[in-house]
């Protein structure tokens, strides 16, 4: 089966385009609004809007996150309002959270699979991955690359700025980046476990099994928090592969080729990295990645600097029971946004900055619709075919949000993640029934 599904290179082009800038978000210069507004907005001019509203009307999934934006937004304007602090940067992001993660998948879902089939809908999201994670390569080898993003797309993070934290193609280079491009090993082994394959392109499962690899050495070059989730992610599919197939024998030879190829590009990647990036590499970007492996060896112990940091300085909690439970309505802008300010909750951890925004409760009330989320995923293929990977994917958004708030924000993360279950649970009859 084509990718394109018998339309021609230019459509199907147009279209990767549209879920690349909807999954990263690229905030242009030019513009200074991210991409994946502008597709929404394109979204909304080509859909059939009573068909699209009828659908939304009828999706039990789409009521209830209506329900839960509407409920944590006036739970915190009362907070705020209460105390007196008046921060609206939550109530934006709650929006956005909403609108452009939840409606903006299901919209593009809606316009994906009037024109693909589920698998060619797999095979565009692989690729979008796939080429992210080359770019990520391409802007710490080339200078030239690196400078050419860095003046048409807004830089959210200065560390993005040097030749030891790359971004690709993406305004951020920071661990939600990594933890994004993780994603794409997960979206590739659902594709080769869900899908026989007769049902697939030859195409698209080689670049499905080229991510598996290539996307957790790409987030090398961003952060470790990737790394892990795609290694999580690769080891589960090597797992569930040999329950479904009774065949260790032939994931053995597999791994063993995959051995001698690591092995090679260990002993030769001099051959592939240009000699003035070899000490940038070798003393910066590697000892950054494997940092936990360093430790272990110098010193017995598997720890980091940011790791210490985050278990010591970033757990705490509100001083008194009723800011406990009821929050101190504050919640921090993103970095540009604070205009070089300081922070108002010295804490990295999703759900403290979630309680110091709204107590115990808005941090239930916000992490109920992942809990129904994961419901409505174990429902789907997905889950059957690839159940250890979904058990990692609770393991990594529960853990994701112990480090950072990833999912808090209208982030690449959330976006992704609804677009996965909504493709793999929507019904495809309904969708792609004449107007």
């Amino acid at each position: 089966m084509g990718l394109t599904k018998g339309r021609g290179i230019f459509s199907w082009l147009l279209d990767f385009v549209i879920v690349f800038l909807f999954v990263y978000g690229i905030t242009f210069k030019i513009t200074g609004f991210a991409g994946s507004k502008l597709v929404v907005v394109y979204l909304l001019l080509v859909l059939n809007k009573r068909k699209v509203l009828h659908e939304l009307l009828n999706d039990r999934f789409v009521k209830y996150t209506f329900l839960s934006w509407v409920f944590i937004s006036v739970y915190y304007y009362g907070v705020t309002v209460f105390l007196g602090k008046y921060s609206w940067v939550f109530l934006y992001q709650r929006f956005l959270f909403f609108f452009e993660c939840i409606v903006g998948a299901y919209l593009l879902v809606f316009y994906l699979y009037r024109k693909y089939s589920i698998q060619q809908i797999y095979a565009i999201l692989i690729c979008v991955f796939f080429l992210q994670s080359l770019f990520i390569f391409i802007s710490f080898i080339s200078d030239s690359f690196r400078t050419f993003t860095n003046n048409i797309m807004v830089v959210e993070d200065e560390r993005a700025l040097t030749a030891t934290r790359t971004r690709g193609f993406s305004t951020s280079a920071n661990a939600a980046l990594s933890y994004l491009q993780s994603l794409g090993v997960f979206i590739s082994a659902s594709y080769l476990l869900v899908f026989r394959r007769e049902q697939r392109s030859r195409i698209s499962s080689i670049v499905a099994i080229s991510s598996i690899v290539i996307i957790p050495l790409s987030t090398i070059f961003v952060a470790r928090t990737g790394l892990l989730f795609a290694s999580l992610f690769a080891i589960s599919y090597s797992i569930q592969y040999i329950i479904r197939n009774r065949s260790f024998g032939k994931v053995v030879a597999y791994v063993t080729l995959l051995s001698f190829v690591i092995i090679f590009i260990v002993n030769n990647y001099r051959l592939l990295i240009p000699q003035d990036k070899i000490y940038l590499l070798e003393n910066r970007v590697l000892n950054r990645a494997f940092e936990a492996m360093e430790s272990y060896n110098e010193q017995g112990k598997i720890e980091t600097n940011s790791t210490n940091t985050l278990m010591d300085d970033m757990f705490f909690f509100p001083d008194d029971d009723l800011t406990l439970l009821f929050g101190e309505g504050v919640w921090d802008a993103s970095r540009v946004d604070r205009g070089g300010m300081g922070r108002k909750v010295t804490s990295d951890v999703g759900v403290i900055r979630l309680i110091f925004a709204g107590g115990v409760l808005l941090a239930l009330m916000f992490y109920c619709q992942f809990y129904v989320y994961f419901k409505q995923f174990l429902k789907t293929r997905v889950s059957t075919e690839f159940k250890y990977g979904v058990i990692c994917l609770i393991a990594v958004v529960i853990v994701g949000e112990l480090k950072e708030p990833f999912i808090v924000a209208a982030s690449g993360i959330a976006k992704t993640l609804f677009l996965v279950l909504f493709i793999n649970r929507v019904n495809i009859k309904r969708f792609t029934a004449p107007n």
